[in-house]
């Protein structure tokens, strides 16, 4: 069971990283995505509000994790690493255990506890290359054309992420479908 802000940020999650995917790669390659955006500026537009709507969207929920305790069943600590091999062997088809202990299972919560690292990563590489000015911080990571690099493969490891995240969402059921949608 969800609540209400919890499924109004994974929706707004849902919306803001499609955005940036689609928008990420017309900037990437606008002669392959030809016709998605009405130009560059727009992708970048778009691009812009979305990457910001992720951020404003993961201190919302990270908000209320805090405010709610809710983090406490959310963040990955030490002791779920015995779990994370059990879930590992569940998901290899090596046991039919499931380790299921609380409200999320130990992959989701190294999952959640990552994500805002990987989208401090996106920020961070996204800002300095929209401002290039900030260069002299981009060269501690080496140089600008490194740097996109690093931004792409972020976005991959969200890409990544997210199917991984789809299939095993429609693998467990209907029911837990349901609880993203209406509760």
């Amino acid at each position: 069971m969800h609540p209400a802000p919890v499924r109004l940020v994974h929706w707004w999650n849902v919306t803001a990283i499609s955005f940036l995917v689609l928008s990420g790669f017309y900037i990437h390659d606008p002669l392959f995505w030809e016709g998605w955006f009405a130009g560059m500026d727009r992708a970048r537009l778009v691009h812009l509000v979305a990457g910001w709507l992720l951020v404003a969207a993961t201190f919302y929920r990270w908000g209320f994790a805090l405010v709610t305790g809710e983090w406490r069943q959310v963040v990955f600590r030490w002791q779920d690493m015995k779990d994370l091999r059990q879930l590992l062997k569940y998901y290899l088809f090596l046991t039919s255990s499931y380790p299921q202990k609380g409200k999320y299972n130990p992959g989701q919560k190294l999952a959640y506890t990552l994500l805002p690292f990987l989208i401090i990563g996106q920020l961070v590489t996204g800002v300095i290359l929209l401002k290039p000015a900030l260069a002299p911080v981009a060269f501690a990571l080496g140089d600008l054309a490194r740097l996109r690099l690093i931004h792409y493969l972020l976005t991959w490891v969200m890409l990544v992420f997210v199917l991984g995240h789809l299939y095993l969402v429609l693998q467990s059921g209907w029911q837990n479908i349901k609880t993203i949608i209406r509760g």
